[in-house]
């Protein structure tokens, strides 16, 4: 007889969508199965008061929609964890508990660090990988030797660096791009030091421009992109308007306004920590939650 597939779901609240990943337990481990996107951009609702009603209910809705998606794929189990636009919320509490009223999900908020070293879970298993995940809040950036991570999270995203180019001007915008530099380099001497073998990427930043570079190619899971090519496409980008940016191939109409930022912070990372190609994957932090939940995780079980 053959076993029944024992599938589990985790959601993620991050700050430019909301993704979920079905996958099915086997003797061998976690095996991926399904990947789903909800594009409600939670930052973008990010007021000084917290995350604003409006785009709590938008959150809670698309959350709902997806849970409904774990049950229809047979999951026995969901659990959900957000990161950076939560993280920043004043309200994250009271949005914790609007939450859990709608959909018996216990919201587990990580860490920056905590977020970075799932990344490298998520999407490494040698001991000779370091990660970089470019997100619409945060970017992360994690290596692991010897057992140990060494993890930094850094306050630079596409959406929260997109909020902040609107309107500027030629001089401002190669200022901004020069601090984005200096940030991240700032950062960077933890890694400079004992580099890994191989860097990979995260995150839709990385995995649009290797689409791009693939002239719209779906399929890019591990694909490697040449530093000189992202340098290239991110000099392209920044010198097209938005109307121009919706006909490259592989740019979806979605990011059409968060692409340049990004496309600075994928070259900024790559410069200062001095890597030469970047292998890309649309794996990441939620394979990681899977893989090895962080304390405090509460599973619903479902059906």
């Amino acid at each position: 007889m053959t076993a029944a597939r024992t599938c589990r779901a985790v959601i993620g609240i991050g700050s430019n969508s909301i993704r979920m990943l079905v996958a099915e337990d086997t003797p061998e481990g976690v095996r991926s199965a399904t990947r789903f996107r909800e594009d409600v951009r939670p930052f973008a609702g990010l007021t000084p008061d917290g995350l604003s009603e409006d785009s709590i209910d938008r959150i809670v809705a698309s959350v709902e929609k997806l849970l409904a998606l774990a049950k229809s794929c047979g999951s026995i189990s969901a659990c959900l964890v957000a990161t950076s636009a939560v993280r920043d919320a004043a309200n994250a509490d009271a949005f914790s508990f609007r939450i859990l009223d709608r959909t018996g999900l216990r919201l587990r908020v990580l860490s920056g660090e905590e977020e970075a070293r799932l990344s490298l879970k998520g999407c490494s298993s040698s001991d000779s990988d370091g990660v970089i995940d470019i997100g619409g809040g945060s970017t992360e950036i994690a290596v692991e030797r010897g057992g140990e991570t060494t993890a930094v999270s850094l306050q630079i995203g596409a959406v929260r660096l997109a909020r902040k180019t609107n309107g500027l001007n030629k001089y401002e915008y190669i200022s901004m791009r020069a601090a984005i530099e200096r940030d991240i380099r700032n950062a960077a001497h933890k890694f400079t030091i004992d580099p890994p073998v191989r860097w990979v990427g995260v995150g839709g930043t990385c995995t649009t421009i290797a689409r791009i570079d693939a002239n719209g190619e779906r399929a890019i899971e591990g694909r490697a992109l040449e530093r000189g090519a992202v340098e290239r496409i991110s000099d392209m980008l920044s010198n097209m308007n938005a109307t121009e940016r919706a006909q490259v191939p592989g740019l979806s109409a979605k990011r059409v306004d968060v692409i340049v930022p990004g496309a600075w912070i994928m070259v900024a990372c790559m410069r200062a920590l001095n890597i030469k190609r970047l292998i890309v994957t649309e794996r990441g932090n939620l394979d990681g939650v899977l893989a090895d939940p962080p304390p405090g995780l509460a599973p619903l079980r479902l059906g």
